[in-house]
């Protein structure tokens, strides 16, 4: 399937939003990612490492809800140390430039029948989460969710003012962020990395977790869980 990029919106330093239109339907679940063909080039600053194809091939979490279209999609890319191929999509890439991509894929998806949802989300790990709270929103479902939402600094937090908005306009909705770079006296929020205390006092008897970031926070949270005493059945994950 082609999918024409419409509009860049830079989010955080090294983060930005990527919108897609398609001519043929994307139907996918909250959560799920696509497979993005990228098609590097030299441009500025950035050059094809020697040794690397110019054709890149790498899978991105939908950030956006099936709800705002099935003719459009939205991503949250960040770019990693030593990721080429985010850097030139969070810095090089035009609007109008066509790509190939395939999918949906993926299990780490929502049940529209979960009464409480716990996300823990780290940097672009909050892309699937994101998607989920807005088909939550638009479907109306009778799902509450506590967001907790890990960065180094303040300026990292992708989405900050639309996750503080939906969380004032939705009862539903609580959005927690944490930071662990930042001090207590620059900073009222949450300090440090997510963990079972910090989330203990929101956990229910119906609570659903779902985990998203890299393969270090995602293990070491689902440990934590189970030691508390969390079902398996209960933890979803995804890694990057």
């Amino acid at each position: 399937m082609k999918a024409t990029l419409t509009s860049i919106q830079q989010l955080t330093p090294d983060t930005s939003k990527l919108v897609f239109s398609t001519i043929e339907p994307l139907n996918f679940i909250p959560g799920q990612f696509i497979m993005l063909d990228v098609l590097l080039r030299n441009e500025g600053s950035f050059t094809i490492l020697d040794g690397k194809n110019a054709l890149q091939r790498r899978s991105f979490s939908i950030s956006s809800s099936p709800t705002l279209s099935p003719f459009c999609f939205e991503l949250t890319v960040k770019k990693e140390q030593e990721g080429f191929v985010s850097d030139f999509l969070t810095s090089h890439v035009k609007v109008g430039e066509e790509f190939s991509i395939s999918g949906p894929y993926g299990k780490f998806t929502l049940s529209d029948t979960m009464s409480h949802v716990i996300m823990l989300g780290a940097g672009s790990g909050i892309a699937p989460l994101r998607s989920m709270i807005h088909y939550i929103i638009d479907k109306d479902l009778p799902t509450e969710v506590d967001l907790f939402y890990s960065n180094k600094t303040r300026e990292d937090i992708a989405h900050e003012a639309e996750l503080l908005r939906l969380s004032k306009t939705h009862d539903s909705i609580h959005v927690h962020f944490t930071l662990t770079r930042e001090s207590e006296k620059h900073w009222r929020g949450l300090i440090g990395r997510i963990n079972f205390t910090m989330i203990s006092k929101v956990i229910t008897p119906a609570s659903y977790f779902y985990l998203c970031g890299s393969p270090q926070m995602v293990k070491d949270l689902r440990l934590q869980l189970l030691s508390g005493g969390i079902e398996e059945k209960r933890v979803k994950m995804e890694m990057w």
